[in-house]
């Protein structure tokens, strides 16, 4: 018979809001630098992750912002808003957001019945996977 894997999963994660200025409205664990220019955040995390994340931002207002994967790394994460609202093609825009910043494990143990998947508190989903 093969061995089964005990699977456990833990996640290093970080959210926020942050307002157009580049101010933190919620949230610990960061700081950000408004860059020159418009619609351009430097989100710094005091406690580097331990891989770069993955960030989802979210404009809170009329407009699109996001993290250019290439400009995220284990300790910072570079947001970029833009708006068309007043143009007739998408600009840097200054914009409330919220944003996520999380990696996830995946740990396995050879040798043990069954296998077991946890987010957090016990999920209850259990099976096996060879």
């Amino acid at each position: 018979p093969t061995p089964r894997q005990v699977v456990n999963y833990r996640a290093e994660t970080l959210f926020g809001e942050v307002d157009s200025a580049g101010r933190v409205t919620r949230g610990d664990g960061y700081t950000v630098e408004k860059q020159s220019g418009s619609g351009s955040y430097r989100m710094k995390f005091k406690s580097p992750f331990s891989g770069s994340p993955v960030v989802l931002v979210t404009a809170q207002g009329y407009g699109v912002c996001y993290a250019p994967a290439h400009e995220v790394t284990p300790s910072s994460a570079v947001v970029r808003c833009l708006s068309d609202l007043l143009t007739a093609t998408p600009v840097e825009t200054d914009l409330d957001f919220s944003f996520y910043a999380g990696v996830s494990h995946w740990e396995r143990q050879r040798g043990v019945e069954e296998a077991e998947f946890t987010f957090g508190e016990e999920a209850g989903r259990k099976g096996s996977e060879e």
